[in-house]
C-alpha cells in the first residue's frame, strides 16, 4: 500500500521520527494539492506537539513593537529556522537586529538550546521531505504589504489553507482537504508531552482540551502580531513572542512512499520511509556448511550507493562497491570460516566484563601493564594474573597480538586451588597456544573458551625467541554468548542475519574435531544449565549429558491383576515371612524408585494399597508397606512392613513383583516413578 492510498485524515507515523521521546503522529491533510509538489501527500501533525514563540523580541529593532513583541515576518522568524534545521546549534541571525528565542526574548518556552526540529527525524524520512513553495503575506505596517514566496521543507499552515479568511484579501495557497469552514475541523489537542514540557501552565492547558495553535500568517496591519487558531477553531491573533501558543508542523512527502498494511493498536499506519532495501529479509538464514555463498543479496536504493561492508560476528570479511540492484555473494576465506564457532553461538564481544583488569597481573620479568586492557611482554618475558570468575559458568577470553615475528605462549589454568602460586600453576595448565605472528592486525587474535571449576583462573603469557620487539596484547573477557551473526552495512543502513554453522558432508577429521570442541564449549554449557535447572537439586551443570539423562524423573502407569497363588515375603524388622498374593509387572520402561498399587473392594469403601519406595524408611532403605484405607472414616491402617529386595519381592529392569493384601484375580492400578540411574 502507498501513502496516496490512505484517505484524508488517516493517521501515520514513522516510529523512528520522534519529538519529546515519542513518535510524531501525522494526519493526511491533502493529496497532490494545488501549488504543492507534484505527486505529493501533505501531512500535518495530528496534535499540537509543542508550545513555541514565532519570533523573539528584538531590543535593537527600530520598530518599538518589535522591540517588545517580536517580528511577524515569517521569512525571518525563529520558528521557520528551527523547523528546517538539522543541526544542534540551529540559530543564525536572519537580519541585523534578529535575536534567538532565549529566556530574555520570549514570554514563555524558550527553545534556543533545543536541537533543530529535523534532528528528531529518521534519516530516510528527512531525505524524502519535499521542498514546498509557500505564499506568505507581508504586513503593511513595516514590510510593504503584498506577499512573498518562500521555499521550505517543514512549515506552518496559513489562514487560507485551514479555511479562514484571507489576510488583507491575499490568498496564501488554497484550502487543504482536511479542513472545512467548520470550526471543529481546526480544533486540536496538545500532546501530553507538549503540556508537560511547557513552562506556561493554566488549568485549561491539558491533553484533553483543545488549545491555540499558530499559523504562518501575520496580522496585516501590525509589525508583531501573528494569526492563530484558538481553542474553539476560530481565527485569533497574538504577539510573535507569546510562547503560550502551540505549533502543528506540516510537510509534503512523495505519494509513492510505502505504508505497512495494518495500523497499530491506536489506528496509526506505519510509514515505510526506507530509501535502501535489501533483497533478503533480515533474520535467521539457517544452516551453513561451507565458506562459499554464505548469502546472496542485492541492494536497491532511491539514494546514492556507497561502500558495502560485510561482517561476520562483528569482524569485517569484505568490502564492496556495488551498483544499484547488483547481485553479489558473501564468500569467506578459509581463515575467516575457521574463526566462526560451529553451532549458532558466538561470544558477545559487545558485552565485555568491565572488571577485567590487566594491571592486576603479576610481572615476572620484562613485562608491564600499559593500561587496564593491555599487557606488554618483551622477549624472554612473562606475565600472569588471577582473574575472578564464577564457577561452572562459561567464559571466553580474547587477546589481540600486535607484534610481528615473535613467539608467544599462552596458558590458562582453572585449577581448584585458590592459593596456587606461580610454580604450582605449571602443573595445572590445561591449554597452551603457540602463536607465530606476522598476520594482519585485524585478524590476529585468539579466543579461548573455558568453564572454570573455581572462583579464579590463572592466565599467563610468555614471549620467547631472539627478538628485540615487545609483544602487546589487548585483552578482554566475556561470559555472554549470542548467535553467529552476519551483517551487511551501507552508510547508515545495517541488515542483520543469524546462522548455524554445521559440518559439511565429507568433513575431514580436523573439522570434525573443531566442531566437537566448539559444541562442547558453547552449545552444551548453555543447554546443560537449562537441563540441570529443570531436573532439580540432584542435577549439576558439571554432570555429563549421560549423567543428566539418568537423573530425569520418569513416570508410568497401568492396570494389574492379583495372583491366585501366594508367595512368601520377608518382614522388614525380622527374619520372619508372610504368605501373600502378589502382582507382577513387566512393562515399566525404567527401574522404579517408587511404586504404588491400588485395589478397591466390591463396595468401593476400602482401598488396599501397596507402597514401595527407596530411601524412605530409615530402618530399612527399600521398604514395602501394605495398608488399607477406609473411605467412610478416612483412616489408613498399615498392615505389613516388608523388605522390597528379599525373598520373592523384586524391583528390577525387567520385573516388578510386589505383595498385595487382596483376594485372587482382583483388578487394580499401578503407578511408578523413577530414573534411569538407580543410584539416585
Amino acid at each position: 500500500m502507498r501513502l496516496s492510498d490512505l484517505p484524508i485524515g488517516t493517521k501515520v507515523k514513522d516510529p523512528e521520527t520522534t519529538y519529546y521521546g515519542v513518535p510524531i503522529v501525522f494526519q493526511v491533510a491533502a493529496k497532490n494539492h494545488e501549488g504543492y509538489p507534484d505527486n505529493s501527500v501533505t501531512l500535518i501533525t495530528e496534535k499540537i506537539i509543542t508550545l513555541k514563540v514565532i519570533d523573539a523580541k528584538e531590543p535593537s529593532n527600530s520598530d518599538s513593537y518589535r522591540r517588545t513583541n517580536g517580528n511577524n515576518r515569517y521569512l525571518h522568524s525563529n520558528i521557520r529556522q528551527w523547523l528546517n534545521k538539522d543541526i544542534e546549534s540551529w540559530y543564525e541571525p536572519q537580519h541585523e537586529t534578529d535575536e534567538p528565542p532565549n529566556t530574555n526574548g520570549v514570554n514563555y518556552n524558550p527553545y534556543d538550546s533545543e536541537c533543530g526540529f529535523l534532528t528528531n527525524f529518521s534519516l530516510d524520512f528527512k531525505k524524502q521531505i519535499l521542498t514546498t513553495n509557500l505564499t506568505v503575506v507581508k504586513n503593511t505596517a513595516t514590510d510593504g504589504g503584498g506577499s512573498e514566496t518562500l521555499q521550505d521543507k517543514v512549515f506552518l499552515l496559513s489562514n487560507t489553507e485551514v479555511g479562514l479568511a484571507n489576510e488583507n484579501n491575499i490568498a496564501e495557497g488554497s484550502l487543504l482537504e482536511l479542513f472545512t469552514t467548520a470550526n471543529a475541523s481546526r480544533q486540536a489537542l496538545p500532546t501530553t508531552e507538549a503540556v508537560v514540557n511547557s513552562n506556561y501552565a493554566t488549568s485549561s492547558l491539558t491533553n484533553s482540551n483543545p488549545w491555540h495553535w499558530f499559523l504562518r500568517t501575520p496580522v496585516a496591519g501590525q509589525s508583531y502580531g501573528m494569526r492563530a487558531v484558538n481553542s474553539s477553531g476560530v481565527l485569533t491573533n497574538t504577539s510573535s513572542s507569546a510562547g503560550q501558543y502551540g505549533v502543528r508542523p506540516a510537510l509534503n512527502l512523495p505519494s509513492d512512499i510505502k505504508i505497512y498494511d495494518n495500523p497499530d493498536i491506536d489506528g496509526v499506519y506505519i510509514l515505510d520511509t526506507r530509501l535502501a532495501e535489501i533483497s533478503l529479509p533480515q533474520g535467521d538464514i539457517g544452516v551453513k556448511t561451507t565458506k562459499n555463498n554464505l548469502l546472496t543479496y542485492s541492494i536497491t536504493t532511491k539514494d546514492e550507493m556507497s561502500e558495502v561492508v560485510e561482517k561476520v560476528n562483528e569482524k569485517i570479511v569484505g568490502r564492496k562497491n556495488l551498483a544499484n540492484g547488483e547481485e553479489t555473494q558473501i564468500n569467506l576465506t578459509e581463515e575467516q570460516w575457521d574463526k566462526i564457532k560451529y553451532g549458532k553461538y558466538a561470544p558477545n564481544w559487545n558485552n565485555i566484563i568491565p572488571e577485567f583488569d590487566a594491571t592486576s597481573f603479576q610481572y615476572f620479568n620484562n613485562s608491564y601493564a600499559e593500561d587496564r586492557a593491555s599487557l606488554v611482554v618483551f622477549d624472554e618475558g612473562e606475565a600472569g594474573g588471577y582473574v575472578p570468575v564464577t564457577p561452572n559458568k562459561k567464559y571466553c577470553f580474547r587477546f589481540t597480538h600486535f607484534s610481528d615475528d615473535i613467539n608467544l605462549d599462552f596458558y590458562v589454568s582453572s585449577g581448584t586451588y585458590l592459593d596456587v602460586v606461580y610454580e604450582e600453576v605449571k602443573s595445572h595448565v590445561n591449554e597452551r597456544i603457540n602463536l607465530n605472528t606476522g598476520k594482519s592486525l585485524e585478524n590476529n587474535f585468539k579466543e579461548y573458551t573455558f568453564v572454570p571449576k573455581s572462583n579464579y583462573v590463572f592466565i599467563k603469557f610468555s614471549a620467547w625467541g631472539n627478538y628485540d620487539e615487545a609483544s602487546i596484547m589487548y585483552m578482554s573477557l566475556v561470559n555472554s554468548f549470542i548467535d553467529n551473526t552476519l551483517a551487511i552495512e551501507m552508510g547508515d543502513y545495517k541488515w542483520e542475519y543469524t546462522f548455524d554453522k554445521r559440518l559439511a558432508d565429507g568433513a575431514n577429521i580436523h573439522e570434525i574435531v573443531k566442531a566437537t570442541k566448539d559444541a562442547n564449549e558453547i552449545v552444551l554449557p548453555t543447554k546443560k544449565a537449562k537441563i540441570a535447572e529443570a531436573i532439580g537439586e540432584d542435577a549439576h551443570v558439571e554432570d555429563s549429558l549421560e549423567e543428566l539423562a539418568n537423573k530425569i524423573l520418569r513416570y508410568a502407569s497401568g492396570t494389574c491383576t492379583s495372583s491366585t497363588a501366594t508367595l512368601q515375603f520377608q518382614y522388614a524388622g525380622t527374619t520372619g515371612a508372610v504368605n501373600l498374593r502378589f502382582v507382577e509387572i513387566t512393562d515399566i520402561p525404567f527401574i522404579p524408585s517408587k511404586i504404588t498399587l491400588s485395589f478397591k473392594n466390591s463396595a468401593g469403601t476400602i482401598v488396599y494399597k501397596t507402597y514401595y519406595e527407596e530411601d524412605n524408611d530409615p530402618f530399612y532403605p527399600k521398604t514395602i508397606k501394605l495398608s488399607s484405607y477406609q473411605s467412610t472414616s478416612q483412616t489408613s491402617v498399615t498392615t505389613y512392613n516388608l523388605k522390597g529386595d528379599a525373598l520373592n519381592a523384586v524391583v528390577s529392569e525387567n520385573l516388578v513383583r510386589l505383595p498385595v493384601n487382596v483376594g485372587g484375580n482382583a483388578t487394580g492400578t499401578w503407578e511408578a516413578w523413577g530414573r534411569n540411574d538407580t543410584s539416585v
